[in-house]
């Protein structure tokens, strides 16, 4: 049987500041790749 979101949420807690620094982390680094994709450093 299938376990619902709250089930699964019960059984393995989320470090919700890990996940928001994560979240911070790539962000910052889809900007920085943007940004050298725009400077012609990627192509």
């Amino acid at each position: 049987m299938a376990k619902s979101l709250e089930q699964m949420l019960a059984e393995r807690r989320v470090d919700r500041g890990a996940v928001e620094a994560h979240k911070a982390r790539m962000i910052e680094r889809m900007r920085a790749y943007r940004l050298q994709v725009l400077r012609g450093r990627w192509r």
